[in-house]
């Protein structure tokens, strides 16, 4: 067939039953472009001009004028819709029609169903089309009833109103977590679906269901022409029977086999947690004795460091100053109560009587240190990188003030030019 006697198909269809132009051109060539058969298709009706025959003469001529009419008719239809402008001024002859999406068409069928009937209907899924419920039912091992109608049917109205909106066969659906799609065959998506599960009576019913035998999709019931809720219920029962217990073991075990692998990921993250917190345990009791070893190794060099320079210093502490250079002198209470009166440059800082009571403990508490550092010919240098801390305080006695290293002997009337030192320990 040329492609102008398609599209003459395509609009006489259309013309006929207002469906979308895709939808039309699908159904056409389902049935080798024979519109008759095209439209009994969708309403599901049989010959009727086979039936008018029969009606007698009179009707018969009157067939036959209203043929000729609605074919001049049809002609002019057809020009004038081929003319480009005619559709800007004239909406009726125009062709464009939005393409909605399945779930958008799923969505607009149901909708309209409620402007019509009301809202307590059978809950249908509207995510998609048909292909997108078996998707889902197959990826969660279920049960899809898909219901085919076609608004150009007679029995339409009725099967919308006693079967969709029957709230016993809800109930049926929703107990056994059937999932529900319904498309009218009008639209491309729902007749491409009726055409997959062989539907050629209007409404039908197919029930599908996922088979564990086969790890696929099957068919386990299809009704088709006039329905009510009652049979369908029945024959679903039926189909369930045979069907639903095979699924139901399968889905148990499935659940089983995710159960226990769920107890086995959550006993090895109860694992890897346990394993995770004794390796915090451990790098922290590592570096807890890693702190420990360092400072211990600090405190030694420091330790080793202060010994040496306290040994430098008593090698070569300074001699005492004469009388005759105007000295300040200290008599330096210890903390053992012991004394010891000595006599200081009046230039000097406070730090060197720091650092001769520092040599007089350096002798009482390492004698044996300080024995070396001071008979020892081999001369001792200060170490490097060190500076000393004294472990002590000193005070003058009257009036009791702590005695700064950095500030002259002489400049402070407490000591100078003579007067009492006490030693105080750090703790």
């Amino acid at each position: 067939m040329s492609g102008s006697r398609k599209q003459e198909a395509i609009d006489e269809l259309r013309n006929s039953l207002d469906v979308p132009a895709d939808t039309a051109q699908s159904v056409l060539e389902s049935f080798n472009w024979d519109v008759q058969e095209a439209i009994e298709s969708l309403t599901g009706e049989s010959s009727r001009v086979d039936r008018n025959s029969k009606l007698g003469l009179s009707f018969g001529v009157f067939q036959s004028v209203f043929s000729l009419l609605f074919s001049g008719l049809h002609k002019l239809w057809m020009i004038l819709s081929r003319v480009p402008l005619i559709s800007t001024f004239i909406p009726i002859f125009g062709t464009t029609k939005r393409v909605l999406s399945p779930a958008d068409t799923a969505n607009k069928l149901v909708q309209n169903l409620e402007e019509q009937y009301g809202t307590e209907h059978i809950d249908f899924f509207t995510d998609g089309g048909y292909m997108e419920a078996l998707t889902r039912i197959k990826r969660n091992y279920g049960v899809a009833l898909l219901f085919f109608t076609s608004s150009k049917n007679d029995d339409s109205e009725t099967f919308s109103r006693s079967v969709l909106m029957n709230q016993e066969l809800k109930e049926f659906l929703n107990r056994r977590n059937i999932l529900c799609w319904t498309g009218d065959v009008c639209e491309d998506e729902a007749f491409r679906g009726s055409r997959q599960f062989h539907c050629t009576k209007f409404p039908s019913a197919v029930l599908v269901m996922y088979s564990p035998q086969l790890s696929e999709l099957v068919v386990a019931a299809q009704l088709h022409g006039c329905l009510d809720s009652s049979s369908i219920i029945t024959n679903l029962t039926n189909a369930l029977a045979k069907h639903l217990p095979s699924l139901e073991r399968f889905r148990s075990e499935r659940e089983a086999r995710e159960a226990a692998r769920e107890l086995r990921r959550q006993q090895d993250n109860a694992y890897q947690a346990s394993l995770a917190r004794d390796r915090e345990r451990q790098a922290f009791a590592r570096a807890e004795e890693e702190r420990l070893a360092k400072e211990k190794e600090e405190r030694e060099i420091v330790q080793k460091k202060k010994k040496q320079y306290r040994a430098w210093l008593a090698s070569n502490l300074p001699p005492e100053p004469s009388s005759e250079d105007e000295p300040a002198r200290l008599s330096i209470r210890f903390p053992d109560g012991s004394r010891a009166v000595r006599r200081f440059k009046k230039d000097d800082t406070v730090e060197s009587v720091y650092n001769y009571v520092d040599y007089m403990l350096f002798e009482k508490e390492e004698p044996e240190e300080f024995g070396r550092a001071t008979s020892s010919s081999n001369p001792v240098t200060p170490p490097s990188d060190y500076k000393h801390d004294f472990h002590f305080q000193l005070y003058s006695s009257l009036p009791r003030a702590l005695l700064k290293p950095s500030v002259a002997i002489s400049t402070n009337k407490a000591i100078f030019p003579n007067g009492t030192v006490v030693v105080e320990l750090d703790d």
